[in-house]
């Protein structure tokens, strides 16, 4: 490849804003010669191009493993010992101040400079926070002994146990491990334990709003169960942008180190999606004495946005926490699915990137391999096609639309892309082209999916419906195919 058609290719892949971050940098904090400032302006888009890849940081060592042809073409001849030399009025070294870059002293790691205090302040809050407060009480005792029983149970225990006695508890797990029932016995004590005070301000929330919907639809399910106070439970969970004030186009939320919110207990699910500076407006905005109580699964969900920091903060070689001491409480036993299932054996040999499990002799997880030639004709679509089919054909008069959509999770197509023929896009055209529809057009039967949330009609980004000829009978939905209005119908709490 030449050098200009090089340059054109990186060019097109970066963003304007790595682009003019780069200029923004040379032109107002270097004055040195021709040399240096080609080295600053190269890793000033590096940087910023390496956000938009997830990373908060430029890992000049392990860059290369990324394979990514832009990182590849920017940095080429610039090494650490280059930036540990390199003296500019842009680049500090492990200080965040008023200079664009920050690079450690070996100079293999180079951030944002706001990135790097994210990640200082970060580090340091969980760490404070981290600490063993203090012991469980005699009731404490008495209350887990008696709810957990057994070796199936011991994981949730000690989580329980870590959230009573840390203003941090990281409590993560795969799916049907149980989780969310783990923290509804947090719950269960923090309330019970001081009947006669003023019973603890608790706070739910998660990054998007079908999460904390659903984390507080699988708390009210226990209510009764535990016989908590239906009046000191929160009566709704929210986005964390809803939860620390943020709005549109503002630049700080409402609640922040100078008016912390007004809560004691503050318990986020899908902690897995919150990126770094989001996880900073979350430690910045809670009180010094407040709980954090963080659910999610470590291998899944990742942010959108730079910082994958439940990875991180789960991560044993990061040397956060004392091993001896730790707030992170792992609970590996699944109530959904043994681990000697086949979509148990799949997860774990994804998770541990090892080889994955022969699919030949399988009845739940089938393996269909794709092919080039036919990309078109893909070995599933007999399949999919016919699963579609049978659930258009409970498309029937005067049946009501909620146990029509009560089926459509009977069947799902997930896809890892949004684009070509093994995404969205492909197998939507795949799928459409066998009804004789066009792609996009609204047609009755047509599953959708909700991309922007509406807390109006209580429908949030990834909620999954169906369309459908529909009329009001009575007070309820049921479908009526010759005289219906087509709509696009959802399932919300059950109506």
């Amino acid at each position: 490849m030449s050098d200009a058609t090089r340059q054109t290719d990186q060019d097109r892949a970066l963003r304007p804003l790595d682009e003019a971050f780069a200029r923004w940098a040379v032109a107002n904090f270097t004055d040195e010669e021709t040399e240096k400032r080609e080295w600053v302006s190269k890793l000033a888009r590096a940087v910023s191009y390496s956000l938009h890849l997830k990373h908060s940081c430029l890992d000049l060592n392990h860059y290369r493993d990324l394979n990514d042809p832009v990182l590849n073409a920017l940095l080429e001849g610039i090494s650490p010992e280059h930036v540990a030399r390199l003296q500019s009025n842009a680049i500090s070294v492990n200080v965040p101040g008023k200079r664009p870059l920050v690079c450690n002293a070996q100079g293999t790691h180079v951030w944002l400079h706001k990135y790097f205090a994210f990640e200082q302040d970060i580090a340091a809050q969980v760490r404070e926070r981290a600490r063993k407060e203090r012991d469980l009480s005699d009731y404490e005792r008495k209350i887990l002994d008696w709810r957990f029983q057994g070796d199936k149970s011991r994981e949730q225990k000690k989580a329980v146990e870590t959230a009573l006695t840390h203003r941090l508890a990281i409590i993560t797990g795969g799916p049907g491990t149980g989780k969310t029932w783990t923290v509804a016995r947090i719950i269960e004590i923090l309330l019970k334990e001081n009947p006669g005070g003023r019973p603890p301000r608790i706070e739910l929330a998660a990054p998007t709003g079908k999460a904390a919907n659903r984390m507080k639809e699988s708390l009210d399910s226990q209510v009764n169960e535990l016989g908590l106070p239906l009046e000191q439970l929160p009566e709704k969970a929210r986005t964390l942008h809803s939860l620390l004030g943020i709005r549109y186009r503002s630049p700080r939320p409402r609640y922040h180190a100078d008016n912390p919110l007004p809560l004691d207990v503050l318990i986020v699910d899908e902690a897995s999606m919150i990126d770094l500076p989001m996880m900073h407006r979350i430690l910045d905005a809670l009180p010094k004495q407040a709980r954090l109580i963080l659910l999610g699964d470590r291998d899944q969900l990742s942010s959108v946005e730079a910082g994958s920091v439940l990875a991180e903060l789960c991560d044993e070689a990061s040397g956060l926490f004392d091993p001896q001491c730790s707030p992170v409480a792992t609970i590996s036993y699944s109530h959904r699915f043994g681990g000697d299932s086949e979509i148990g054996r799949l997860a774990d040999a994804i998770n541990s990137v090892s080889v994955l499990p022969d699919f030949s002799a399988n009845s739940q997880v089938l393996w269909r391999e794709s092919s080039i030639e036919k990309e078109w004709n893909p070995a599933w679509k007999d399949e999919a096609v016919n699963r579609f089919r049978a659930l258009r054909d409970k498309i029937v008069d005067a049946v009501p639309a909620a146990d029509i959509l009560a089926h459509q999770a009977d069947f799902q197509i997930l896809c890892a892309l949004r684009n070509g023929p093994a995404g969205v896009s492909g197998i939507n055209s795949i799928i459409s082209r066998e009804f004789n529809e066009a792609v996009g057009k609204w047609v009755w039967g047509l599953p959708v999916m909700v991309r922007i949330n509406d807390h109006e009609r209580k429908l949030y980004n990834g909620d999954v419906g169906l369309v459908m000829k529909v009329s009001k009978v009575d007070g309820q939905w049921v479908a009526d195919n010759r005289n219906g209005v087509l709509r696009a119908c959802f399932l919300t709490g059950g109506g």
